[in-house]
């Protein structure tokens, strides 16, 4: 009687822990662009960014700083610029190729 207890308790606690979120340290990165700013106020003054329709509290200093169309990324721990909304991509462009000139003269 006793092992099909335990065996149902270990299967319980197995989905059990899946279900609740555990307390690790992973933080949540966030890499994206800065959609719209705002502030809200109950009580206390929140800085709020909009990052990929998601909201975001931020400090004031960095809300103060960052600009819609920046592209930020918060580590866990601070939030940075790392691109400024304007700035010109490191990126190559595509060189398109010209269109050929159709031939004047029909081919038999």
């Amino acid at each position: 009687m006793v092992k099909p207890l335990f065996a149902l308790s270990v299967a319980f606690a197995a989905i059990f822990g899946q279900i609740i979120p555990g307390c690790d340290d992973k933080a949540q990165v966030v890499v994206g662009y800065v959609d719209q700013k705002d502030t809200h106020s109950d009580g206390t003054r929140e800085w709020i960014i909009v990052v990929d329709r998601t909201h975001y509290n931020v400090p004031a200093t960095f809300w103060a700083r960052v600009q819609v169309g920046d592209r930020v990324r918060y580590d866990g721990r601070q939030w940075t610029i790392t691109r400024r909304a304007g700035e010109p991509s490191d990126l190559v462009p595509i060189q398109i190729l010209p269109t050929p000139t159709p031939n004047p003269t029909p081919r038999p």
